[in-house]
Formats: C-alpha cells, sequence, structure tokens
C-alpha cells in the first residue's frame, strides 16, 4: 500500500536535499511514502491528515507519529508543506488550520 510516488511526491524528491533542511509540517492529501523519505534524509516531518485511512498506515512506521484530527498540535514547525487538495473548501480548511 502507498509504495509507489504520485506525480508531485516524484517532483518533490528530486528536491530532498533542500526539503530535509529544517522541521517540515506535512499535511494535505498524502497518496504514499514521501514523509518517509523526508525522514531518511534529514528531521522526521510532523504529518497531519485528515484521511483516517493514511493515518492507520502510517502509524505503522516507526519513524513517523502522525496527527489526525481537525487541526495540527500546537508543536511549530519551520516549514509547511501543503499539498493542496482539490476541493476548494479543503484546502481553505487546512490552510486555516495549519497556519498560526
Amino acid at each position: 500500500m502507498y509504495e509507489a510516488l504520485t506525480s508531485v511526491s516524484d517532483m518533490l524528491s528530486r528536491n530532498l536535499n533542500t526539503l530535509c533542511r529544517q522541521p517540515l509540517l506535512v499535511c494535505g492529501l498524502l497518496e504514499d511514502k514521501l514523509p518517509l523519505m523526508l525522514a531518511e534524509h534529514g528531521p522526521a516531518p510532523r504529518v497531519f491528515t485528515t484521511d483516517y485511512r493514511y493515518f492507520q498506515w502510517l502509524g505503522s512506521c516507526a519513524e513517523i507519529t502522525p496527527e489526525f484530527g481537525h487541526a495540527p498540535a500546537g508543536k511549530t514547525a519551520q516549514g509547511l508543506l501543503l499539498l493542496m487538495p482539490k476541493a476548494k473548501a479543503e484546502d481553505q480548511y487546512l490552510l486555516a488550520a495549519c497556519l498560526p
């Protein structure tokens, strides 16, 4: 499950050296192992998802502790990687929930 990279994650994987310089909050519609790749190359990112199925799958990985709910926990991150959903209402919701 979730082994192949999506086209967005494939493009981001080409820039891992830039993305892995700082702790990130990764949120949005995640469909692959991008957070695990980020954890292998730098500090483990915080992962926030509203997809319970993805939350369960990622919870089985020891490197990352995912967050599931209506908003990420109050911990700060130095960067935000927001994978924009197609639904405009959901992207507004995620922006409001993830930005300080």
